[in-house]
């Protein structure tokens, strides 16, 4: 019972985390969208040869941060999901909340009990 309640616990406060994390990610990749929309609509200001080579590394590594925030937003929205996961489990509602069930048959040639994992069809 006790390493039950450590479990939910621990998968608790591991969706808390993962929330607070996308939270995070989210506000870091609307910063680093906001800085290339900045950066795009600045494109006719600098004229010269070298304020456009400038402006052009400028652009690209905005684009480059904007791509790695959103694959860290990404990641966690993942790692939120595996948490929820988690607590399903921990729970011992993983298949009820999937709409799954097992169900169970017999093998015609043995005799022996099989049991299947079906996705219940509700609604249908």
């Amino acid at each position: 019972l006790s390493t039950i309640k450590l479990e939910l616990e621990v998968s608790t406060r591991e969706i808390k985390t993962a929330k607070r994390e996308i939270d995070a990610k989210y506000i870091a990749m609307t910063a680093a969208q906001t800085e290339v929309d900045v950066l795009k609509n600045r494109s006719g200001v600098e004229v010269n040869n070298s304020g456009s080579v400038h402006y052009l590394e400028r652009l690209l590594g905005a684009i480059q941060r904007l791509a790695v925030a959103e694959n860290e937003f990404l990641q966690s929205e993942v790692i939120y999901n595996v948490a929820l996961a988690n607590l399903d489990r921990a729970t011992g509602t993983m298949l009820q909340t999937r709409n799954i069930s097992a169900r169970r048959y017999e093998d015609n040639d043995s005799g022996l009990p099989i049991y299947r994992l079906e996705q219940n069809n509700e609604g249908s």
